[in-house]
């Protein structure tokens, strides 16, 4: 039994594994943010091989220019600042949630935003892309796309929860004693072995249709290296 004592992120496990791995992700960041980042491939020499994986997080999120003219995340529950309402904050949050999901004529981040996430992808599709997200709305509203692998909106994906012999998120491997829905040490080794394994497949697009091949596989891995992990409080 392999037990390890120090929490890793899934990035971590892939560099482990032997893959050069450059995170760009910034916490609690954007998906206007996310698009940004693509600006840093620029400085690499693409190889044969290269892959790039996308974690696509919620429209509610949005940028704020600050007093220090840089950029803040606001999340539909943050604080008030600078006398600015929670208010504000949650009626635009909500307007976001509504204008993105829903496909209506004059609804513009539906008609603008989401097909723009669409079209950046395809423009580096020579790396394979793998494109996620952990937000079951946006999980949905992504699943028909060419490069997105569906997390939480297939039957197989249950069916491979099910069957898991861990949990996933930092609220459950705490006993609440922190009540955080991210992935823990688990999810963060599961979701490892899962782009390992797509990553070693021959599946480069629509993994979807693939997808009981691949969880298949990847429960058979997690099975066999039966990891441990310790959570320790301080």
């Amino acid at each position: 039994m392999d037990i390890n004592y120090t929490a890793k992120w899934f990035d971590d496990w892939l560099k482990e594994w032997g893959y050069d791995v450059y995170n760009f992700g910034k916490g609690g960041c954007t998906i206007e943010d996310i698009i940004y980042q693509f600006s840093n491939i620029k400085e690499f020499d693409y190889n044969e091989g290269d892959r790039i994986i996308i974690n696509w997080t919620h429209p509610s999120r949005f940028n704020w220019i600050n007093d220090k003219y840089n950029v803040t995340y606001v999340h539909p529950n943050t604080d008030g600042w600078h006398n600015i309402p929670n208010e504000l904050f949650k009626y635009q949050a909500v307007n976001r949630e509504i204008s993105f999901f829903n496909n209506q004529p004059d609804y513009y981040l539906n008609k603008k935003l989401l097909p723009f996430m669409e079209y950046i992808i395809e423009l580096h599709s020579k790396y394979k892309p793998i494109v996620w997200s952990p937000f079951q709305d946006v999980d949905k509203i992504i699943e028909k796309q060419k490069w997105s692998f569906s997390l939480k909106t297939q039957n197989t994906y249950n069916e491979f929860i099910s069957k898991l012999p861990k949990i996933f998120f930092i609220n459950e491997e705490t006993s609440n004693v922190f009540n955080d829905g991210h992935f823990g040490q688990y999810g963060n080794y599961y979701l490892a072995v899962l782009f390992d394994e797509i990553i070693k497949s021959n599946f480069d697009s629509y993994y979807d249709y693939n997808s009981k091949t691949i969880f298949d596989k990847v429960l058979d891995r997690i099975k066999f290296e039966k990891k441990e992990f310790i959570t320790t409080f301080n």
